[in-house]
């Protein structure tokens, strides 16, 4: 017999209760229901959240092995559900209550000995090399101005280093008088 009467049970017992009883509960498909509920896709939840697409489907899946280290599956999963609408601490709650300790000293290093060496964050996807087009560009024109710039300077030295070819035919007036001209005296 059970005894549901508030006059018995005061109300942080009936929290207890009732947060024992959610607890227990699946929270993988409270995520499936209430996205196809609010007509979201996968990869809506991916581009909103940046959580990859095989760990949405393990969250949701509950398959906790599939998952990285636990605090960034736990942060995961309130991400989640707060995009969702639901309330993340309760989400966190029940992660919590069905993570596998097993896994919790295996995977997470910060519940780990200080000697275990932290080796993967779970970044293999992450090391390709993305184009910038515009960062290209820009390089390409810097490096043709380098260029025009150089040439500009090392024709400007070689007509600096050019003389005026002296004509051994005019006297010492006519160059003083063409020298006027220009403005020397």
């Amino acid at each position: 017999m059970e005894i549901t009467d508030s006059k018995f049970i005061n109300s942080e017992t009936q929290a207890l209760a009732k947060r024992s009883a959610n607890a227990g509960k699946p929270f993988g498909k409270l995520f499936t229901e209430t996205r196809k509920k609010k007509k979201i896709s996968i990869e809506q939840v991916v581009n909103a959240l940046y959580i990859r697409r095989h760990q949405l489907q393990a969250l949701e899946d509950e398959r906790f092995e599939d998952l990285p280290y636990y605090t960034f599956s736990r942060s995961f999963a309130v991400k989640y559900a707060e995009y969702l609408g639901l309330k993340g601490t309760e989400i966190a709650q029940k992660f919590d209550a069905i993570y596998p300790n097993e896994l919790k000293m295996t995977k997470d290093p910060l519940c780990t000995s200080v000697d275990h060496e932290i080796t993967n964050f779970d970044l293999e996807d992450e090391k390709t090399l993305q184009f910038n087009p515009i960062l290209f560009l820009a390089f390409i024109a810097v490096l043709a101005l380098a260029v025009f710039l150089s040439k500009q300077v090392s024709t400007a030295e070689e007509e600096h280093k050019k003389t005026l070819p002296i004509d051994e035919g005019i006297s010492k007036v006519e160059q003083r008088q063409g020298a006027m001209l220009d403005g020397y005296k």
